[in-house]
């Protein structure tokens, strides 16, 4: 790859200064990116210029992976994947069936490095800035194909980013949670399950789900229909999540210790706008912490049981106002 540096002034009025990038072959990625319009032209030399908040060494680590399209990537890197990522947006890369081929090879190759086999929290928070060009396309092709590899037999997926129009739970809950589905992940059964037999016994594929699962757009997280077997993977999504979201929804589950635990040491959750429990039957004694004091709303509903006089058991409500009240503590009270 040659690679031209000057100083080029695109615009004279605020000065700002672009690094001329010259760069040939880019067209056996089969990849059609706006910015050129003649990648059908074999050996076509490119040109480009760039921000100079662009390193070299980013755009070489793009490149290199481009060229080498048609094999896994030995190189990659949490950096790496995070800047290839970044990269495709940025040349504003067309979102067809060739890009979901190239990200299928760089989930691939990232889940063959070496870097996975230990801890990778820390360094995914280090690339969420490069995260804000993305677009919400971007984003949800992203999420697509890697929750492929979770795909019910029956080809329902309770997990995937679900439509905006979409009713996520009973009508009867509607008031309960944010309107705006969006931006919503669902995890439900199927998936914990799938969970639970592909990923929970290789290091490198549940730090692979990490890395994605702090690689979606996500403001709403809901958990579903959760089996008592699987909390400990439910807890380690929790624990795992470093994205700012406004709100989770805990429907049809068994609220544990464990649970609890999680909930209180997850430090990006202290940014929560709303918790809301539905259906969920409390198991624990222990109470949230004063981290989680600035949440706006917590909500708890189990669906009152109707007697045959169409009037709700007063033992009932004051059974779960207790509980409700031994879970939920603010500071003043410690």
């Amino acid at each position: 790859m040659e690679i031209e540096l000057i100083k080029y002034l695109f615009d004279k009025e605020n000065g700002i200064e672009y690094d001329k990038y010259i760069f040939e072959d880019i067209e056996i990625s089969c990849l059609k990116f706006d910015i050129f319009p003649n990648l059908d032209i074999k050996n076509s030399t490119q040109e480009i210029f760039l921000c100079r908040h662009i390193t070299t060494s980013d755009f070489e680590i793009f490149y290199r992976f481009i060229i080498s399209y048609y094999f896994l990537y030995e190189k990659m890197t949490i950096e790496s994947f995070y800047t290839i990522l970044y990269f495709l947006e940025y040349l504003r890369v067309q979102y067809d069936n060739k890009l979901r081929k190239v990200l299928i090879l760089i989930f691939l190759s990232l889940s063959q490095s070496t870097e996975l086999e230990n801890d990778v929290v820390d360094k995914i928070q280090l690339h969420f800035s490069k995260q804000k060009i993305f677009s919400h396309a971007y984003f949800k092709i992203i999420s697509q194909e890697y929750f492929k590899e979770f795909k019910h037999e029956n080809n329902f997926e309770p997990w995937i980013f679900i439509k905006e129009k979409n009713f996520v739970l009973f009508e009867k809950y509607e008031s309960f949670y944010t309107a705006n589905r969006k931006y919503l992940l669902l995890l439900k059964g199927n998936f914990f399950e799938k969970f639970s037999k592909k990923i929970t016994r290789n290091v490198k594929r549940k730090n692979l789900f990490i890395i994605l699962l702090n690689t979606f757009d996500l403001k709403y997280l809901d958990i579903h229909d959760l089996e008592s077997k699987y909390l400990k993977i439910c807890c380690f999504i929790l624990d795992n999540l470093k994205k700012t979201l406004d709100e989770i929804v805990f429907y049809n589950i068994c609220v544990r210790d464990k649970l609890i635990i999680s909930l209180n040491t997850n430090q990006t959750f202290i940014h929560l706008k709303k918790i809301v429990f539905l259906k969920s039957k409390i198991k624990t004694k222990l109470k949230f912490s004063n981290n989680l004091n600035k949440i706006e709303e917590f909500i708890f509903n189990d669906s009152c049981i109707i007697n045959k006089q169409n009037s709700i058991s007063e033992y009932q409500i004051l059974e779960r106002l207790e509980d409700i009240k031994n879970i939920i503590i603010n500071s003043q009270q410690k």
